[in-house]
């Protein structure tokens, strides 16, 4: 097959290409409705022209499946690593090995169990007790060999008893027990193993006493500030909705509100995993897989983080989706469109009718409420009218190729007449599918979880990036309107979305997110050419009226002059004030450059020492022509700070990171997350150098930064161990004070 088999971007780029030349595109401008949008590319037979569909959907419905050859395979792969005792690498193996076992298959070849029961003995071994439960379960329950399941609850019973599950543990061994009396036949040999190992452990428990422990709980989301409101049930009673010309369907604040306060918390009305963390994320809840993930029943593709995510999934919208992962993958945004409509249901889209405009506010139910249910998704701005008409064709395309997948998979309960024909109730169906398309492009929602990136494996001082995993529609949060400065911050507890306000607002000022562009990180010209392209608007928020400097305008990314430290316009020319000649200027640039890149190579390398002779000469350098809070000397000593870490010298490292501080808050405010994470790598230096008073003052700044973004008794890690550092750091002081 050709290499762009399935990529839907580069077909409809050429059908687009077609279009302008034949005249069709010109025909299309004209439509004035997505229902005849969508009945103009069913009727011109226009995705026919795609060479490689009609193989896709031949092919289709047999890629990713499972296979038992390819299951036994891996999980001999996971064995030989086990006897090495590599138990990691074996996991990974013996994943691949349960993704590819069929579970329809388990009474001919239990190979789905089998791998189950593999994986649990590599989890024990690695201490994962909680994980090695989950597979004992699952593949108790799939029918593995008897012999297999005799050994799988002696692994239970070790789990329970590490776990401090007493009395569950007592009862797997009555029922064991139980069975080895009721099965006279099983091997002598196997039989008085097990019951020596049983009476082991019934010492062992009576001589812990042990006690049930809860078991391990799912964090809280934190309570909205004043309780829910009324009329936007996901939101905080101190927020209304408003609605005016100008501004559209709006938040504002009905009383004072203290920054750290909790405005919204919003599960998604759907969401889609980014195909790039299909491995790492769970494709229904976003959270980080586990060592143990669970596979999908039918393809060997999709991961879980759980059963239960696996079983509403498929419920929800993956029984439709499953067989065309590699197609969906290529659609972009509009995969969450598809999702929508299959979380919304058929039977109800067809029932569905849009409200008179004239006696309600968009988004409103029949009892006047906000609740994030599909009428606040359906009545969520298109900007129809705002998009190019080659943008508006493609999305059509994919509309009606979406359409396509549908009635190829049976979605619709009568099919379709003949293979290229439509009824009515599917055109209707691509109409929204197409109206959702649009309304995403301005609507949809990153969701995005916290990564740590280091540079070297002994790295001892982190650096924190938010990464998207995934793309959501969240209707409450669409109600706020953009500020190029912000009211709010956005986090994620798996896909639940958390707003919450970063600074006080005042009794009946508008709330406001930011799109994206943001005054700290982009100049006004740039913020208001973005916020043009995807959102249509000329920004008027204060800090683009008021044309307030940016971390670029703020001498962030110029030289500045060695001798008499004025600001260059220049590298090429003389210093307008001293005359100082740039020439050595440049040369000293690019040494520093070049001295970055050594330091980081040799990092790599764990040269830690040659790295620290690197960074420390290109501190020098850029010392002498940048200021202090430029980013590229920021990113130097940063390096340099790690380096120094590495090595335990953290007093030196301290130094550096300290040195940043400033540029952090003058780039991105003093109460932003970016100085949090700055404050919390200056904490973790200054904790392992023992440096008590100042690491606690630290300590207290970098939590009243995070407990606003992310409340208290949130479970967030960072703030756990920032918590746990103090705590230490309180008793040690007190046994020096004694």
């Amino acid at each position: 097959m050709a290499s762009n088999f399935g990529n839907w971007q580069c077909a409809i780029d050429s059908l687009t290409k077609t279009a302008k030349s034949d005249g069709c595109l010109k025909s299309f401008i004209d439509l004035d409705s997505n229902y005849k949008r969508i009945e103009f590319i069913h009727k011109q037979n226009i995705i026919n022209n795609i060479a490689w569909l009609p193989l896709y959907w031949g092919n289709c419905h047999n890629m990713h499946r499972k296979s038992t050859e390819k299951a036994v395979r891996y999980r001999d792969d996971g064995n030989k690593y086990f006897q090495q005792k590599m138990y990691k690498r074996a996991i990974e193996c013996y994943t691949k090995s349960i993704q590819h076992a069929s579970m329809a298959e388990q009474q001919q070849n239990p190979a789905f169990a089998l791998g189950l029961g593999n994986r649990s003995a590599a989890l024990f071994h690695l201490k994962q007790y909680q994980a090695c439960l989950g597979d004992i379960t699952m593949a108790l329950t799939c029918g593995c060999p008897q012999a297999t399941a005799d050994k799988l609850q002696m692994r239970k019973i070790h789990c329970l008893v590490n776990l401090g599950h007493g009395q569950e543990a007592q009862q797997v061994i009555r029922d064991l027990m139980k069975h080895l009396a009721d099965h006279k036949d099983t091997e002598k040999k196997v039989k008085g193993k097990l019951e020596d190992d049983i009476a082991t452990l019934q010492l062992k428990l009576s001589q812990n006493r042990l006690v049930d422990t809860d078991w391990e709980t799912e964090i809280q989301l934190p309570q909205l500030f004043q309780g829910a409101s009324e009329v936007i049930t996901q939101a905080s009673t101190a927020v209304e909705m408003k609605h005016t010309c100008s501004q559209g369907r709006h938040l504002v604040a009905k009383q004072a509100i203290p920054a750290g306060a909790t405005l919204i918390v919003e599960r998604p009305y759907a969401a889609v995993l980014l195909p790039g963390h299909k491995h790492s994320n769970c494709h229904h809840c976003f959270k980080v897989l586990s060592l143990a993930p669970t596979p999908c029943m039918e393809c060997c593709v999709v991961l879980y983080c759980s059963v239960e995510c696996r079983d509403t999934a498929w419920t929800m919208y993956h029984s439709t989706e499953c067989q065309y992962q590699d197609l969906l993958s290529s659609v972009g945004i509009a995969h969450l469109s598809l999702r929508i409509i299959l979380t919304t249901g058929l039977k109800f889209l067809l029932a569905f009718s849009t409200p008179d405009r004239d006696s309600v506010i968009r988004g409103l139910t029949g009892g006047q409420k906000y609740q994030g249910d599909y009428h606040a998704v359906y009545d969520l701005l298109t900007h129809e009218q705002d998009i190019e008409a080659e943008d508006l064709f493609q999305y059509s395309l994919t509309a009606y190729l979406l359409i396509r997948v549908l009635v190829d998979a049976g979605w619709f309960p009568h099919g379709a007449p003949q293979a290229d024909q439509l009824t009515d109730d599917m055109m209707r169906i691509g109409s929204c599918l197409l109206r959702h398309i649009l309304q995403l492009v301005c609507n949809a929602h990153a969701i995005t979880e916290l990564q740590v990136s280091q540079v070297a494996d002994s790295d001892l001082v982190d650096s924190k990036s938010q990464v998207r995993v995934a793309t959501a529609i969240y209707p409450t949060a669409s109600l706020m309107n953009h500020s190029c400065d912000s009211t709010i911050i956005s986090s994620f507890q798996g896909d639940m979305l958390v707003v919450r306000a970063v600074k006080d607002v005042a009794a009946g000022q508008e709330i406001f997110n930011c799109y994206g562009p943001h005054c700290k990180r982009m100049c006004r010209g740039e913020r208001q050419q973005a916020l043009r392209s995807q959102y249509f608007f000329h920004c008027q928020c204060q800090a683009c009226v008021e044309d307030q400097p940016s971390a670029q305008q703020d001498g962030l990314q110029v030289l500045t002059c060695p001798a008499c430290r004025v600001e260059l316009v220049s590298a090429s020319t003389p210093c307008p004030v001293c005359h100082y000649d740039t020439e050595r200027l440049v040369s000293d640039t690019r040494q520093a450059d070049h001295l970055f890149q050594q330091g980081l190579d040799r990092l790599q390398q764990m040269d830690i020492a040659g790295a620290i002779v690197s960074f420390t000469r290109c501190v020098e350098l850029r010392e002498r022509c940048m200021d202090r809070h430029q980013t590229p000397l920021c990113e130097a000593r940063d390096c340099l700070a790690r380096s120094y870490a590495m090595t335990g010298q953290f007093s030196s490292a301290a130094k550096y990171l300290e040195l940043n501080l400033s540029a952090s808050e003058l780039k991105y405010g003093h109460s932003s997350i970016e100085l949090g994470y700055e404050l919390q790598k200056l904490a973790q230096v200054l904790f392992n150098d023992k440096q008590v008073g100042k690491a606690l003052t630290v300590i207290d700044r970098a939590l009243t930064i995070l407990t606003i973004h992310f409340g208290k008794n949130s479970g967030n890690k960072d703030m756990e161990e920032l918590v746990q550092m103090k705590s230490c750091l309180v008793q040690y002081q007190a046994t020096i004070d004694t």
